[in-house]
């Protein structure tokens, strides 16, 4: 997200004329909004929202006309993966075909939903198989056979 000019919760409260009218006249429609006691909110225009989600359900509809074509799918997509993910490089081929058949059928799920976190959860988990397999000495440590040791035993109190 680009940088968004900032207000503190306060201003809104206590200014809202003020931080409205700021709002309007920010090219990205948005403010973010600074709390001292909880995480950061974003406020934007109705408008500027509904750009959004239109741009985004163009997108995922791109995305699912090239994936319901097996010519396309197979040649293009994997091939622009690496743009997109730099770090599917270090996949095996066969993993990254699992990444892609597994993001698509999240993704549909997801958009079901109204919610992105299970893509974007997919799309981390991915990022961290990648990172195992491009430490060759995190994937030795990973791939070695595990060796039972048999119960812990119960921690000592202080």
């Amino acid at each position: 997200m680009a940088a968004l000019s900032e207000v503190s919760w306060s201003d809104l409260l206590n200014k809202p004329t003020p931080t409205v009218e700021r709002l309007e006249a920010d090219r990205h429609r948005a403010l973010r909004i600074r709390r001292r006691d909880g995480e950061d909110l974003v406020l934007i225009t109705a408008s500027r929202a509904s750009q959004e989600h239109e741009l985004v359900e163009i997108a995922r509809r791109l995305f699912f006309a090239v994936m319901r074509d097996p010519g396309l799918r197979s040649h293009h997509l994997v091939d622009l993966l690496p743009a997109v993910f730099p770090w599917v490089r270090f996949l095996p081929q066969d993993d990254l075909v699992l990444f892609l058949k597994e993001l698509i059928a999240v993704f549909d799920a997801s958009v079901e939903l109204d919610n992105p976190a299970p893509a974007l959860t997919v799309i981390a988990q991915w990022r961290n198989t990648a990172e195992v397999w491009a430490d060759p000495e995190l994937l030795s440590a990973l791939s070695s056979e595990v060796v039972d040791a048999g119960p812990a035993s119960a921690p000592e109190s202080e």
